[in-house]
């Protein structure tokens, strides 16, 4: 099968990804400002023709704790172009759930 290559947003600009079946790519990245802090974590996996890509993010600021999670899928025959669709989605504010929202 053939590498899968397409196009995504990162650090203030486009980068070229490159995936074969059953690889996966792990990325990063951290931001500190007045308030507090948020690190994401995304991986990029491609079984057969479908590429997923999971993010998470953790933050805090002088609202609490939070976490988003959420889950999109393409298929690969859309590169470099890719359609992605959400396939799962979930936000945890921890702060809300203290004060019983």
């Amino acid at each position: 099968m053939k590498t899968a290559k397409f196009w995504i947003y990162w650090n203030e600009s486009q980068i070229l990804l490159k995936l074969k079946d059953g690889e996966e790519i792990n990325l990063f990245k951290h931001f500190q400002h007045d308030e507090g802090y948020s690190k994401t974590f995304i991986k990029y996996y491609r079984k057969k023709a479908r590429i997923t890509c999971e993010e998470i993010t953790f933050s805090r600021d002088c609202d609490g704790r939070y976490e988003d999670r959420r889950q999109t899928v393409a298929l690969i025959g859309n590169c470099p172009n890719l359609q992605w669709r959400e396939s799962d989605h979930f936000t945890r504010d921890y702060s809300a759930e203290t004060a019983g929202y």
